[in-house]
């Protein structure tokens, strides 16, 4: 059985169609059956929006990003020159969200298709990375993957800690607190390593500012219309507004 925390999770499933009929209609059920909700460009029903801006927006509203890897590229969009898989990937790695990378076993690859690999490949670093045959492997695969995730997102324990971390505060560093501080709300959450070793290593830190600017977005912290600045150093990334008086760190 899955943790309840993966109950009603949205899987938004994306690959090309050609070459993974079957793994594509195959999911969507599997999934349903574990508790969780599949959403394919498949499903959408007419609306007054392209289909594009539709399947990027069920991107944007998916909790975890499924991509298939078959034989073939797909057709490039004539304004970004990628196919809508890589469109869809690209608003996943934006978002943050928790992608399962899943490749099928067999002929090879298109070029294009081969170049988009060694770019998934990249951001991946092998992890969910998963070859699969036939069905049977990619039910085990995805589930596999869904738990992993699951465990990541367990709920917070309470434990008390000996010393006490510590916390270098926005007032501690003037050159991010600026003039701002003191007279507008800021919003500072610290992770802090408990042990000799770093929670996060310095690499982590440029995609996690990304992040922040999109959490402060999704809070309302941060309007879509907002210029948010994000940066990062060797200990810290935060997303910041002057204009509307709010930041992320």
């Amino acid at each position: 059985m899955l943790p309840r925390s993966l109950i009603t999770v949205i899987v938004f499933i994306s690959s090309v169609r050609h070459g993974l009929e079957d793994e594509r209609d195959y999911l969507p059920a599997l999934l349903k059956a574990s508790g969780h909700q599949p959403r394919r460009f498949e499903d959408f029903s007419a609306q007054p929006v392209p289909s594009r801006d539709a399947c990027l927006a069920g991107v944007e509203a998916a909790e975890v990003y499924l991509l298939l890897l078959g034989q073939h590229y797909g057709e490039p969009l004539p304004d970004t020159g990628k196919a809508p898989t890589e469109e869809e990937f690209t608003v996943a790695k934006r978002r943050g969200m928790p992608v399962l990378v899943f490749r099928k076993a067999g002929d090879a690859a298109d070029e294009r298709q081969r170049d988009f690999i060694a770019r998934v490949g990249e951001y991946q670093r092998g992890r969910f990375w998963k070859e699969f045959r036939d069905n049977g492997e990619l039910a085990v695969a995805v589930l596999d993957g869904l738990r992993e995730v699951a465990e990541e997102a367990a709920p917070l324990r309470w434990e008390p800690v000996e010393p006490e971390p510590v916390v270098r505060w926005l007032t501690d560093r003037p050159g991010l607190a600026g003039g701002a501080a003191g007279y507008i709300p800021v919003l500072e959450v610290h992770l802090a390593a408990v042990t000799d070793r770093p929670v996060l290593p310095v690499s982590a830190l440029e995609p996690l500012a990304s992040r922040l600017g999109r959490a402060g977005r999704d809070a309302g912290l941060f309007t879509e219309a907002a210029s948010v600045d994000l940066g990062s150093d060797t200990g810290s990334a935060w997303a910041r507004s002057w204009g509307v008086g709010h930041e992320c760190r």
